[in-house]
């Protein structure tokens, strides 16, 4: 994987395909009912409806930063199931790869300010993963880590007139 891809993203996109891989021989679930929001997740919900993340993300390793690169990614949607848990719908590129795939992630709230959060999550063949990342005001910066590196990211949310 290119590392100009933000490593959070990475780290979703890990751990959408464990999960789909290790629920191959489950049943097919139904889709996820809808859950009534409150003002803050409608408008978090909203914040991510087609959006693009634009950005920068560096690494941090032995307690110094690496030189920032730039990142681009897109949400196409949002979709809480229940108290605490969304479905983020992303798409990823990297090489020739270009996929959407549904991110299962918590959400957890600092008074009126989602942080997307993945806690020691371990993906078979890559390690265990953390990560934080709080949206604000078309804004969004956080923090991930993995085995024996980590790093940092920020960057602002916009919404193109026409979804990529």
């Amino acid at each position: 994987m290119k590392k100009s891809l933000s490593r959070f993203l990475i780290v979703l996109a890990l751990a959408a395909w464990s999960h789909s891989a290790l629920a191959q021989d489950a049943a097919k679930p139904a889709a996820p009912a809808k859950v009534e929001l409150n003002e803050h997740e409608k408008k978090f919900e909203a914040s991510l409806k087609n959006a693009v993340f634009v950005g920068r993300w560096c690494l941090v390793k032995d307690g110094k930063m690496g030189d920032a690169k730039a990142e681009t990614y897109t949400i196409h949607s949002a979709q809480k199931i229940n108290d605490r848990q969304w479905i983020i719908s992303a798409r990823m590129q990297w090489g020739k790869k270009d996929i959407t795939v549904p991110i299962p992630v918590n959400v957890l709230w600092a008074g009126d300010t989602p942080v997307i959060t993945l806690d020691k999550l371990w993906i078979p063949g890559a390690g265990t993963y953390s990560a934080r990342v709080m949206v604000f005001d078309n804004t969004y910066a956080g923090t991930w880590s993995g085995p024996n590196y980590g790093g940092l990211l920020n960057g602002v949310v916009t919404h193109p007139k026409k979804p990529r």
